[in-house]
């Protein structure tokens, strides 16, 4: 079977859409479609928040300011280091199947500058989230607009599209 171009789909839908004859389902379903989406859309929106209260909820009565799991590790480099640094080749150190060198400065950070309490980790793994969010709102938005201007040429066209 012989697949046809995006191009050649849209150069077809163009040419039977100003026929007066052809049905779209889009001149049915607008308004329910408008409105689906929005109540799925604030849906979704309220339980991420949802998620996100019970989340800090949970961590603030779970907190502990006790050195846990991997942090010994990284004390133990330490105390062979015999200072305050690592060697990168310490820091580059492979654990079972990763290199966690971001997680071994944030750990390092913390120890050194808030006593290892934890607290700036806490801190950071809620920045990131914060910072992940804001960047899937941006892409969303950016987005969304390419999706639209597609789904008026041809609604079709967004099954085979790939970028």
């Amino acid at each position: 079977m012989k697949t046809q171009s995006v191009k050649g789909h849209v150069a077809k839908h163009r040419a039977t859409s100003a026929d007066s004859s052809v049905f779209s389902p889009r001149d049915v379903f607008s308004p329910a479609r408008g409105w689906l989406s929005a109540s799925l859309a604030t849906a979704i929106l309220f339980l991420g928040l949802a998620a996100a209260a019970t989340t800090a909820r949970i961590v603030y009565r779970t907190y502990s300011p006790t050195i846990v799991m991997d942090q010994w590790g990284v004390v133990d480099d330490l105390m062979r280091a015999g200072g305050d640094f690592l060697p990168i080749s310490t820091l580059w150190a492979q654990q079972n199947e990763h290199r966690i060198v971001v997680g071994r400065l944030a750990c390092l950070a913390d120890l050194h500058f808030f006593g290892g309490r934890n607290v700036s980790l806490l801190v950071e793994i809620f920045l990131v989230q914060v910072v992940s969010a804001i960047l899937f709102l941006w892409m969303f938005h950016h987005f969304r607009k390419a999706t639209i201007a597609a789904s008026e040429e041809c609604p079709i066209c967004l099954l085979g599209s790939t970028g």
